[in-house]
């Protein structure tokens, strides 16, 4: 009986020996709950945190602050960054936002809990046999940032992956029944990668503590496949397959290695027929191999058409241990052509898109394929091809959602800082190796940068460079738009090339002066093709495209249902309460957006009618919620679209294929003619056969006032500049003033473009007939006023309180202070129905015709914060800058009101200066004048002299001391 129960026993104990081993072979799963606890000064000694106390719980994946655990938000809190912005510290317009339980910021977006530095993370888990046969890896994906591990209270490692996986052999620590495990996890500034790098700070991610990716410990065999690298050569039709066998066996072992290959994520699949070699793996250590598999006939090569994978299967056997390994890889071969990159033998060029790790919820990556899936489809159906990760590396998921999809991805190496420094490159070198270990064999990784902007040591340059370019299976460059630029980058990234712009903004910090579209009449036939021609080498447009939109608050607040809320749109939204705006909101979004768009084609445009560029990267399709709050995209930081674009309006201008004109002038006369030179764009798969364009012309009704073909042709794929013809039309029996447009359609597709071009009349007259035009609002105005003149004051631009900038273009990349930047003025507002209007074509916002207009204009605060004199909350001015969505004051170019019984009109449009160069400001002049006049100048708001006076920031005592006798202005005619 006892010897029948111990065989019983002994069988149980197998069958669980079994299972056991089963189990580990699959892993253990390491996700759920874990104690967490706060590192002090006061408890920073390993052996405290080890037996202290744990009282709080958090479940990983996770991180601290979206799960309640961290530090109150307060104007004191130490960001990872340094301190906010100084405006917002100082001004008293934010003093509201600066107190306890209403804190709200507007540099990034802000958590609920915050917390950086170190916090340590402990559970248990459970071996429940021996283990002396049997090998255990540790696997923490995306942990932030520095991880320092103990298992069983002895130290195992430090690992400092930012974008990638920490992996620990933790065999030695492991004992059989329970082990506790600790993690000490540091989001400081481990190394120094840069004060605002996407990596590691608020600006779009939060700086977060936590591992919010894979948890596990992987059990191997004595013997196990470590790394596998995969080089494809397209032209032998070969996988190299460069292979890392691990052993802790105490002598050598001979195993047999056998490839297989299935081909996926295509119409037609197959399974290539295997192949084997016998090695031997040397004791004690890492043994490589490399494996040449012949691939058959049937190859097909991966790219943005047609993303061809393979599924790469090896099995590891030997007499004592075995193991499995698999990973996705795809033909394809990177070339460089002279400037243009190739794939495959073919040209491709890059329409890019920055991603700088917008994730608006809780500040986390995604670790979702099939959410970055949907993202990388987004890119394409808005004609991108190529996604850039600004300053950070994306997660395993992005990477296997890009290769499925089919877009080219550039990572960097996490880092936006001055690289100088021994530790810097050090920590750059690790976590290249370390990318290339966990994503080298990714079809889609066709990029590779050091990281952003500024600069670096040139020896460190060097070095970062020759090792990259060891792997050639991508496009290596160094600090993009920084410095040293080496012959030996296959490509560069800048705004200009030896000071010759390749986008509209050159320079930083952006001014008016530095904008090529302050200094050039609107037109569509300028190019970037001088500054090409200095670069012998691929060279991509940086960051173009930064143009802003006034937040639609309403309906982004709502979506922030996650621990980071948006402070910057509860300021915008208390402050325009303030101004009495709240109704315009709507209408600021919208006239924001539409001249968004017109300024975005103008900008893509350029790049695409430059013959030798390889391509451009924008900034961005989507907002970006960091740096002071950047709405600069079509799509909201959810990505949303926003209301005032569709993708067929955008693709027009960004796809595969583009229509294109070279327009000389936007601003005619009807002693003009207007002419274009029409061009094709087309790098999409095939060629386009036999087809024809056809042109109109069409006046504001959609009437058609001209229209043509050109000849059926063939246009090739992979060039641009391809000549279809040109148009021109005498526009002298044209009505003017009126907006015309011009459109062009590829009959039989969805391919079309179109372009706006106003025509005015060549003599405009203007008559003051019953208006007085003065400079100055003193009391013989005034008392004019109070009998019933009718006074137009040419304010002085120069007195004008906050010194604000010219109105042209948009406000780029971000608002700046009160009177920073390229501009104040993010679109004009008006109603293109009011009589004053009523000889000038015009839009609700801003668009070309207004450029000579707007470029010689500053706005008029008519109210803001503190302001002890103002505009009374509901006027609204007939011509309205819209101010920044930080700021929020009512700004006008145009505004009429009533003085006594007399009528006035004020501008700060400059109607004075080289009024024989501005066709449209004439015009306008004359229209105003033309309203004055009529009996359609009503103003409905009366005011005093100390209300109108306060556009200056005087008092009327102020304006007494400085009064000058006014003289009447000539007019033209």
């Amino acid at each position: 009986m006892a010897k029948g129960l111990s065989l019983f026993i002994v069988c149980v104990l197998l069958h669980f020996w079994g299972q056991f081993q089963s189990t580990m072979a699959q892993t253990i799963d390491l996700s759920g709950a874990w104690k967490v606890k706060q590192e002090t000064k006061q408890t920073t000694q390993q052996e405290m945190f080890l037996t202290a106390g744990f009282e709080e719980t958090v479940i990983l994946p996770g991180c601290l602050h979206a799960q309640g655990i961290g530090n109150d938000v307060t104007p004191e809190t130490k960001w990872y960054l340094g301190g906010l912005s100084t405006l917002w510290h100082n001004h008293p317009m934010y003093e509201q936002f600066r107190q306890p339980g209403n804190v709200r910021i507007f540099d990034f977006l802000q958590p609920a809990k915050h917390y950086v530095g170190a916090a340590w993370y402990k559970r248990t888990f459970n071996i429940p046999h021996p283990v002396e046969h049997k090998e255990f890896f540790l696997y923490l994906e995306r942990v932030h940032w520095e991880s320092t591990l103990y298992i069983n209270g002895r130290k195992a490692g430090v690992n400092r992956g930012l974008g990638t996986a920490h992996e620990y052999n933790i065999t030695s620590f492991i004992e059989e029944g329970e082990n506790e495990i600790a993690i000490r996890i540091d989001n400081s500034a481990i190394v120094d990668v840069g004060r605002i790098p996407h990596s590691v700070s608020e600006q779009t991610m939060a700086a977060w503590n936590g591992i919010i990716g894979e948890m596990k410990i992987d059990v191997k065999e004595k013997i196990w496949i470590d790394e596998v690298q995969v080089f494809p050569d397209v032209d032998r039709g070969v996988a190299v397959v460069k292979l890392t066998v691990g052993s802790r066996l105490n002598e050598q072992e001979s195993v047999k290695i056998k490839l297989g290959a299935e081909l996926y994520n295509t119409k037609h699949t197959y399974k290539e027929k295997s192949t084997s070699k016998n090695v031997a793996v040397t004791p004690h250590g890492l043994t490589t191999f490399t494996i040449e598999y012949p691939f058959s006939g049937e190859m097909q090569c991966w790219d943005e058409f047609s993303p061809a994978l393979y599924r790469l299967d090896i099995s590891l056997e030997s007499s004592r241990a075995g193991d499995q390994y698999s990973t996705s890889f795809a033909f394809r071969k990177p070339e460089l052509n002279g400037r243009r990159f190739m794939l495959n033998g073919k040209t491709i060029s890059i329409r890019g898109n920055l991603n700088c790790g917008e994730f608006p919820v809780d500040g986390l990556p995604s670790m979702d394929v099939a959410w970055w899936k949907k993202i990388f489809y987004l890119h394409k159906s808005w004609g991108h091809n190529m996604v850039r990760f600004h300053s950070w590396c994306p997660p395993k998921a992005a990477f296997i959602a890009a290769d499925e999809v089919g877009i080219y991805l550039q990572p960097e190496a996490s880092e936006w800082g001055v690289i100088l420094s021994p530790e810097q490159e050090q920590f750059i070198v690790e976590e290249t190796d370390r990318m290339i270990r966990q994503y080298g064999n990714h079809a889609s990784w066709l990029f590779f940068a050091m990281g952003n902007e500024l600069r670096a040591d040139t020896a460190i340059m060097i070095r970062f460079i020759e090792k990259a370019k060891q792997d050639s299976r991508r496009f290596v460059s160094g600090k993009i738009n920084g410095r040293p630029v080496l012959d030996s980058f296959d490509f560069a990234v800048s705004h200009s090339v030896n000071k010759k712009r390749v986008r509209h903004h050159m320079g930083w910090p952006p001014k008016p002066e530095t904008n090529l579209l302050f200094h050039m009449q609107p037109n569509t036939a300028y190019d970037y093709n001088d500054a090409i021609r200095e670069f012998p080498k691929p060279f991509l447009s940086h960051e173009i495209g930064q143009y802003c939109v006034f937040p639609d608050y309403e309906h982004e607040i709502p979506k922030y249902t996650g621990s980071l809320y948006p402070g910057v749109l509860d300021i915008q939204k208390t402050l325009m309460a303030e101004r009495g705006m709240t109704k315009l909101a709507p209408q600021f979004t919208e006239a924001t957006g539409k001249w968004q768009v017109e300024l975005l084609k103008a900008e893509y445009e350029a790049v695409l009618r430059t013959k030798d560029i390889a391509g451009f990267h924008s900034l961005s399709l989507q907002d970006f919620p960091g740096q002071g709050h950047a709405p600069v995209g079509v799509f909201d930081a959810f990505w949303d679209v926003k209301k005032h674009v569709t993708r067929s309006e955008f693709t027009r201008f960004c796809n595969e294929t583009v229509l294109l004109a070279r327009i000389p002038s936007l601003i005619l006369q009807q002693k003009d003619t207007f002419q274009a030179t029409v061009e094709l764009y087309n790098f999409a798969e095939k060629p386009i056969l036999q087809k024809q364009v056809v042109y109109q012309i069409t006046d504001e009704s959609g009437k058609v006032i001209h229209q043509g073909k050109f000849n059926k042709m063939n246009y090739p794929t992979r060039e641009n500049n391809m000549h279809i013809g040109t148009v021109s039309l005498n526009l002298s029996k044209l009505h003017s003033p009126t907006k015309y447009t011009f459109t062009l359609q590829m009959e039989g597709t969805d391919i079309r473009n179109r372009w706006s071009f106003w025509v005015f009349p060549d003599d405009i007259e203007s008559y003051s007939g019953d208006v007085r035009i003065v400079r100055e609002l003193n009391d013989e105005v005034i008392k004019d006023l109070n009998q019933g003149a009718k006074v137009l004051w040419l304010t002085d631009r120069s007195k004008l309180k906050g010194n604000l900038p010219t109105c042209f273009a948009s406000i780029y990349w971000t608002a700046f202070g009160l009177n920073e930047g390229e501009t104040m003025c993010n679109s004009i507002l008006c109603n293109p129905e009011h009589p004053v209007f009523g000889q000038f074509p015009t839009e609700m916002h801003t668009n070309w015709q207004w450029w000579d207009v707007l470029k010689y204009s500053v706005p008029m605060i008519l109210d803001e914060h503190g302001a002890e004199n103002a505009f009374p909350k509901e006027y609204q001015p007939l011509l309205q800058a819209i101010d920044s969505w930080k700021v929020n004051r009512k700004l006008a170019l145009l505004a009429e009101c009533k003085v006594g019984r007399g009528k006035l009109m004020i501008s700060s449009v400059d109607f004075e200066t080289d009024m024989d160069k501005r066709t449209a400001t004439r015009q306008l002049y004359k229209s105003l004048l033309n309203y004055m006049n009529s009996g359609e100048f009503n103003p409905e708001f009366s005011l005093n002299k100390e209300t109108i006076l306060s556009i200056y920031g005087v008092t009327v005592e102020d304006e007494k001391k400085e009064s000058v006798p006014n003289a009447v202005l000539p007019t033209e005619g």
